[in-house]
């Protein structure tokens, strides 16, 4: 596996924490861009994943899951909220219903529109979700006393600025929220016996707040019971979003994945009321944050 200027020393992994999170990042976009490349897959992530959660992208403004239980006694009436990659809104809606102005930024073409829906079904007018289609970098955002960064972090290189940019844009507090189970542990014996290499891991909530303590960012963290894994309408929708989360290619390309996701998909999923789950260990959620003042 090659890196620009070879791979860090045991040492460097070891005391530097972005390069360590960097090399993670490498290493992981090496296996699955063989996979790709292998596979001949070169669609667009979130319109791939999006077709594979089907409903899962429709947002219930009055389900309190995790972490917003931990939010929301921070928004009031007059609260400002800054929603960085706001995805469909799973956040931004139930946010935008307790704050004053929620600016939401998002860069995906797949997801905006989806966020503007759910928020409309919603009833959340735009004078109080504010959507601005943009990359967190290149955003041109006004500060906010509640900055919310959920699930983005794991799969970006070079998150320093990243992270000075929230920092910056935070007037009391930023949020940040990192599975602490990685979303494919259910898959990760199938991706074994289908690739034939380990799965290579994602960057961690850890990883992150050793980072921000080399920023000097000087950050607390909980880690807690997530909502359940995601649920299926049936075995079928299971191994659907099975092949996704492998890489895998259409069916028919591989007659041994097919047999192997086609074995799992009869085997694994479990019958929960009327939809099907896969039975994991109970995952769990990082929530991370610091006071923007905690340093004067």
């Amino acid at each position: 596996m090659d890196f620009p200027g070879g791979a860090p020393s045991i040492d460097v992994l070891a005391d530097d924490a972005a390069a360590r999170w960097d090399y993670l990042i490498a290493r992981r976009e090496a296996v699955i861009g063989a996979i790709r490349a292998r596979t001949g897959d070169t669609g667009e992530y979130w319109s791939k994943r999006v077709a594979a959660m089907g409903g899962q992208v429709r947002v219930d403004a009055d389900r309190m899951a995790p972490p917003l239980d931990r939010i929301l006694p921070a928004v009031e009436a007059g609260t400002t909220v800054l929603d960085v990659r706001a995805g469909w809104g799973r956040f931004a809606i139930p946010l935008a219903r307790a704050a004053r102005l929620v600016t939401a930024v998002e860069p995906s073409g797949v997801l905006v529109p989806i966020l503007r829906e759910n928020a409309e079904q919603a009833g959340v007018p735009a004078e109080r979700l504010r959507i601005v289609a943009s990359g967190w970098r290149e955003a041109e955002v006004a500060p906010a006393d509640v900055v919310l960064c959920a699930n983005v972090l794991t799969p970006l290189a070079g998150i320093g600025p990243f992270l000075r940019k929230l920092d910056a844009h935070t007037l009391r507090r930023c949020y940040i929220v990192l599975r602490a189970t990685a979303m494919d542990a259910p898959f990760t014996a199938l991706w074994r016996a289908i690739h034939g290499v380990p799965y290579p891991r994602e960057t961690t909530h850890a990883d992150a707040v050793a980072e921000l303590d080399d920023l000097g960012i000087p950050a607390q963290m909980e880690v807690f019971p997530a909502p359940a894994m995601l649920t299926f309408e049936s075995p079928e929708v299971a191994g659907r979003y099975a092949r996704e989360r492998l890489w895998l290619g259409p069916v028919g390309q591989d007659a041994r994945a097919d047999a192997l996701v086609g074995e799992w998909q009869a085997t694994v999923p479990v019958r929960d009321g009327d939809r099907w789950r896969i039975p994991t260990p109970p995952p769990r959620m990082a929530l991370i944050w610091w006071e923007r003042d905690a340093r004067a």
